[in-house]
């Protein structure tokens, strides 16, 4: 078993050495010391799948509500003032070009700004994490799916990565699109932790899965582009993008149609997202979604 762990941080470690680096941030706190991503990754995989699932059998689910109210309505504020300060600092007030946009590692004041709003935004996808912890307290294992925890764990490695080789230009597209679902997924995670007397406005929750799909989609052909035109962002950092979003979007698409196939069979009104699934009312055979 050493044997194999010391092969495996070899090998991490020979890859890491490798990696185009950016100077803007080449000093940062888990830029740097690459382990503490590692073991805050490893501490929420161990929490569960294995230590968690172990202290909740024999016990009661938690009552987390009002935990869940306050956590769903921070994330809601933080997103849209992440995604205010992103499009302020790019494509509304940066002069970044929406079809393609170079990467120059400028050390400019603005240029500078938007890497720590980055370094922040990316610090909030840490506390995603809290998602699967409220269902595991709640005992609401089958939320926890496959995509859920790989999608949690890949994002906060992917966070490291990106600010080690560059996290600005054409990828601010991604970061803006992404933060703008994260405003809406999260107002309707709001919305529907205040209990049943505010599922008569979640009619919209089907276009929440759609939006999601879409984002996929479209972040993965915008993030095409500099293979095929020239604004000065490198080839090779759309390589390393595009594995992981045909990644997300085959488990995406397949956690989709098992869970909507699934529950529309039993009449389930339920909201399929990367953030898990959320069971909003019993099978009514008679009420419309």
């Amino acid at each position: 078993m050493s044997n194999t762990t010391d092969a495996l941080h070899a090998d991490f470690l020979s890859v890491y050495l490798h990696l185009p680096q950016d100077p803007r941030t080449k000093d940062w706190v888990m830029v740097k010391y690459p382990s503490m991503v590692l073991w805050t990754v490893a501490a929420y995989l161990y929490f569960v799948k294995i230590w968690g699932p172990r202290y909740m059998k024999g016990r009661e689910p938690y009552n987390l509500r009002g935990a869940i109210l306050l956590y769903n309505a921070f994330m809601v504020i933080s997103s849209a003032v992440f995604l205010v300060n992103i499009l302020r600092l790019t494509y509304v007030g940066g002069g970044y070009s929406v079809f393609c946009q170079g990467l120059d590692f400028s050390t400019s004041p603005k240029a500078i700004e938007l890497l720590n709003v980055y370094w922040w935004l990316r610090l909030l996808r840490i506390a995603d994490f809290l998602d699967t912890i409220f269902f595991i307290l709640r005992k609401k294992f089958n939320q926890v799916s496959t995509l859920h925890v790989v999608h949690h764990a890949l994002v906060v490695v992917d966070c490291w990565f990106w600010h080690r080789i560059g996290t600005d230009g054409h990828i601010s597209f991604i970061i803006a699109l992404n933060t703008f679902v994260h405003v809406v997924m999260y107002s309707y995670y709001f919305l529907a932790s205040i209990g049943p007397k505010a599922h008569k406005y979640l009619w919209w929750k089907r276009y929440l899965t759609q939006m999601q799909i879409i984002q996929f989609i479209v972040a993965m052909v915008h993030g095409l582009i500099p293979l095929f035109y020239d604004c000065g962002y490198p080839k090779l950092y759309v390589y390393f993008a595009m594995p992981q979003g045909v990644l997300f979007l085959y488990l995406f698409f397949d956690f989709y149609f098992n869970v909507y196939r699934r529950n529309s069979r039993k009449g389930f009104h339920t909201v399929c997202t990367v953030q898990g699934r959320l069971d909003l009312s019993e099978p009514s055979p008679t009420k419309d979604e």
